[in-house]
């Protein structure tokens, strides 16, 4: 039956039955055509008795939705890819999927990939009963088992491929240390609190020699200074095989940026960086997926140079400090800047400092004598007048941070980046950056504050901070980032000229602002204006 057609059904049950109901009543038909308890009504509107189970499985899985709980959640394009990838790099044989709910991911594998071992662990009581129900229909070997995966580090067989789907959940110290405790002196430790990590072991901790595991892991991960320590463990002991950049808005719970660890125990020398971030089609207004061309677009590219992906060595991934999300290689911006040189060998980097809401709080009535700049300050390349107030007594305190003029004000965290040249009279009027802010400061009278102001604004420094960042929500511009941003630097002449037309831009542009100001301060007054006369 078509899709279409099966759509079309379904829509006549709307609003006269709970989509539960809709879903119970076709999966007791796949359990048991003959039941009497079955609702016949929904039975006949979908001519349920007349589908193969094959039919009755397929259409059971259409229905997911985020209502159902938490169980029936499963991601076909990240299935189809992770089922391709051990279809080409492992035996397909045996299968272990980590968190399993519904047993989508074992049903496609024994059913278009021909696994004769399926296993799942699932927390879920109810989603094991849904499973066993679909998954006993296959002529394949089969066990659900009903625990906690981060726990179950017992379970010591060896499978062909491991899977885990994207379990974006965070642990404390504690937790971590219990699992540690129960994995046993193999397990990867790290500073980073976030479950994934535990799924990375339970993988390495569960492949076979020439297994193969898959994982989605968020962006933040691969990339911050936090989670350094397990990135180098994993590249140095030579079990990654591949790191995969996915669309944006591939997974539906989530629109946190986020990637796909392929692991190995092969002992690879070299890590194949994929950036698939544009290979999608668009599934609806608010999701994206792989067609099957995307998919194998992409594992044609494991172990080549193509446009979307290449192969680096270990060497150049400890420059970069074991950074491992994919863009950050396929695309380096730095291989198109003309006379790369490093920021931090032309400025000063002075990061604010936190102020805490208590002192501010305190600080309200007593004499004001500056201003703290934060990051709602900063529009369109402009500092305009902060509206925090601060006294002569907080001033002096974190008066290391005011700014002076010709500095230029960056992002250090936020939703977005943003950039600003700070003027002479903003610079006179004791303005200190909050810890949101980064002050860049010129050292070297080899580059001009303008020139340099005037690339920072410039697409091949924005595409640099997106890859050198790290956060999954809110980006984060560390220490070390900064030491690796390049900047273009031309010669003197050029950059005079670069120069000179962003100081003329910049009068121009705040010349016009000024005027908006007061045609804003016209139209609010116009009336009582009008009056007067």
């Amino acid at each position: 039956m078509s899709e279409n057609k099966q759509w079309k059904q379904l829509e006549k049950l709307r609003g006269r039955w709970h989509l539960e109901e809709v879903r119970n009543t076709i999966l007791g038909t796949i359990e048991n055509r003959d039941n009497p308890e079955l609702n016949k009504d929904i039975v006949f509107e979908l001519d349920l008795l007349s589908k193969s189970e094959e039919e009755l499985i397929n259409l059971f899985y259409s229905l997911k939705g985020t209502n159902y709980e938490n169980i029936f959640f499963f991601n076909d394009s990240i299935e189809n890819l992770a089922l391709e990838i051990f279809k080409e790099k492992s035996k397909s044989n045996s299968i272990l999927d980590l968190g399993s709910g519904v047993g989508h991911m074992l049903y496609k594998a024994a059913k278009n990939y021909n696994y004769t071992e399926l296993e799942g662990e699932e927390i879920n009581p109810d989603a094991i009963k849904i499973s066993n129900i679909i998954l006993d229909k296959l002529d394949a070997k089969k066990e659900i088992s009903n625990v906690d995966s981060t726990f179950n580090f017992s379970n010591t067989k060896k499978y062909d491929s491991v899977f885990v789907d994207g379990l974006f959940l965070n642990a404390n110290k504690n937790q971590f240390d219990d699992i540690a405790k129960q994995a046993g002196e193999e397990f990867l430790t790290t500073k980073g609190r976030i479950l994934e990590w535990v799924f990375v072991n339970r993988i390495l901790h569960n492949i076979d020699n020439d297994g193969v595991g898959v994982i989605v892991i968020r962006d933040s991960a691969l990339t911050s200074d936090y989670n350094a320590d397990i990135r180098k463990q994993l590249v140095e002991s030579g079990l990654i095989k591949a790191v995969i950049q996915l669309p944006k808005n591939i997974l539906e719970l989530t629109s946190i940026s986020t990637s796909i660890l392929v692991l190995s125990k092969n002992n690879a020398e070299d890590i194949t960086f994929i950036d698939a971030s544009e290979e999608f089609e668009v599934k609806n207004r608010f999701e994206a997926k792989f067609s099957e061309s995307n998919i194998q677009k992409i594992i044609h590219s494991f172990e080549q140079n193509t446009s979307i992906s290449c192969v680096i060595t270990k060497d150049e991934i400890r420059k970069k400090h074991y950074a491992l999300n994919a863009k950050r290689y396929v695309n380096n911006v730095v291989d198109n800047l003309i006379n790369p040189v490093s920021l931090t060998s032309l400025v000063d980097v002075i990061r604010g400092r936190d102020i805490s809401k208590k002192i501010l709080d305190d600080d309200k009535s007593k004499a004001k004598a500056g201003y703290l700049i934060n990051l709602s300050d900063i529009q369109d390349y402009n500092i305009f007048f902060p509206q925090q107030e601060i006294s002569s007594e907080v001033f002096e305190e974190y008066k290391r941070y005011k700014v002076e003029p010709l500095d230029i004000v960056i992002t250090a965290r936020g939703s977005g980046f943003k950039v600003a040249l700070v003027r002479e009279d903003i610079s006179d009027k004791n303005m200190i950056v909050s810890s949101n802010l980064n002050i860049l400061r010129v050292k070297d009278s080899s580059i001009d504050p303008y020139y340099l102001f005037s690339f920072l604004t410039s697409q091949l420094a924005t595409e640099q901070l997106e890859q050198l960042s790290s956060g999954s929500v809110i980006n984060v511009i560390s220490k070390k980032s900064l030491d690796d941003f390049q900047v273009s630097l031309l010669n003197q002449e050029e950059q005079e000229e670069i120069a000179k037309q962003m100081e003329e831009t910049i009068i121009d542009y705040t010349s016009y602002l000024e005027k908006i100001n007061n045609l804003q301060s016209d139209i609010k007054s116009l009336f009582e204006k009008t009056l007067e006369v």
